[in-house]
């Protein structure tokens, strides 16, 4: 060998000793009828028992962590330091054949505990039972690309509360929740979400503050996706949000709500609300209730509220559009614009506004107060208890194939 390949030889050598290892991923296996909690876990056949084995170990980007399906596993799983990658998360989830896995937490305050910004984390295929608090906790940080998918909720508290934290994009799809005495959420974030995903969820039962809340009045929320969502639980607020610049609602059916179907409470902009159907809300079956712009509801129905279908409480600001609406048969008016101020805007076109109010009280089929401009076309408004279109104040009001027949009768 020539001298001076021998050294480039030797180099490269070299470096390859140098150059760190990567620990390849593992999977661990939970039994909770012939596992020990002394065995290695790498096998089914030498299994562990339990969570407490989970919570004593340090798991990694593509670690995976299977319960045994058609058993009952008692414990609580807590994630505090761990997080997986981009691509490559730490699983938790099931093996075998039969029934998803039961982690029942009786005595405990939670069935999961994420700490520590644990991120890139997928949790699915699970029931979960018996937490005195929430199913799923995640502590104060910020959790980035975590999944939930394909869980069943069974009657805590909360199924998951975000304390004070932010979350980015994360998704939570095929999910569960049976409320019962005692709970209040199905879902409570009371931080920041950020461009997550929630679709294909199901909400029965009794939970009595919302069904879905994200987001407080303190920092914004941004770029969220809702689909698929169904409640038919007599929660207070089927949807309810805090302040968000973002946030799409799509294909979902909300039914007998104890105060609103879609509750917007603090300041908003960039809605956009399609394909919903809200029925029999104990109150109104959408409620803006501060300063909005840019918001849309297209293809919707609303009927059977206690108050009124669409209410803008307080002023709105441009960029107001509702498209192939139907607010119709609610105790109080269809569409309650009031407070509308010299920069809101309007446009409503496509839509019915049909039989609200009751003998004897003034519920209008739409009424629009306050400034701005108001342009109404191809609308029906027929069968109100007192007018079909009640437009007052200052507003520039402009209608364009609009019927009004049978009001006030």
């Amino acid at each position: 060998m020539f001298p001076g390949l021998k050294k480039v030889a030797t180099a490269l050598t070299l470096a390859l000793f140098l150059i760190p290892s990567v620990a390849s991923a593992a999977t661990y296996y939970i039994d909770s009828a012939i596992g020990n909690n002394s065995n290695d876990g790498l096998s089914t056949t030498t299994a562990w028992l339990s969570a407490t084995k989970i919570n004593s170990t340090t798991f990694s980007a593509g670690d995976q962590i299977l319960f045994n399906r058609g058993q009952t596993h008692v414990g609580v799983v807590t994630l505090h330091d761990e997080s997986g990658s981009l691509g490559n998360p730490i699983i938790v989830g099931a093996y075998g054949t039969g029934a998803d896995p039961i982690i029942l937490s009786t005595g405990n305050t939670r069935s999961f505990d994420l700490r520590n910004n644990a991120s890139y984390i997928t949790i699915r295929d699970l029931e979960l039972r018996g937490a005195s608090s929430e199913d799923i906790f995640l502590f104060t940080g910020t959790y980035t690309g975590n999944r939930f998918e394909n869980l069943n909720f069974a009657s805590s508290t909360r199924g998951f509360f975000f304390q004070a934290n932010t979350s980015v994009s994360s998704h939570f799809s095929n999910l569960a929740f049976t409320g019962g005495p005692g709970s209040t959420w199905a879902i409570y974030h009371s931080g920041t979400s950020t461009s997550d995903t929630f679709s294909d969820i199901n909400v029965s039962g009794t939970y009595g503050t919302s069904a879905i809340q994200i987001g407080t009045s303190g920092a914004t929320s941004t770029d969220l996706t809702l689909e698929r969502i169904t409640i038919t639980s007599d929660s207070g607020d089927g949807l309810r949000f805090g302040r968000v610049d973002g946030v799409t609602i799509d294909d979902t059916t909300i039914t007998n709500p104890t105060t609103h179907g879609i509750f917007l409470v603090n300041p908003s902009k960039n809605v956009n609300i399609a394909n919903v159907s809200v029925t029999d809300s104990g109150a109104r079956g959408i409620r803006v209730n501060v300063f909005t712009e840019n918001f849309t509801v297209a293809s919707t129905t609303i009927t059977g509220s206690a108050i009124d279908g669409l209410h803008f409480v307080a002023s709105a600001g441009p960029n107001i559009h509702l498209q192939n609406v139907n607010f119709s048969n609610n105790t109080g008016t269809g569409l309650n614009y009031t407070g509308a101020s010299s920069v809101s805007s309007i446009l409503i076109e496509d839509s019915t506004f049909n039989s609200n109010g009751t003998s004897g009280s003034l519920s209008n089929g739409l009424m629009v107060a306050g400034a701005g401009y108001a342009t109404t076309s191809n609308t029906i408004a027929n069968h109100n208890s007192n007018d079909g279109f009640n437009i007052r104040n200052t507003i520039h009001a402009v209608f364009d194939t609009v019927t009004a027949e049978e009001n006030g009768v």
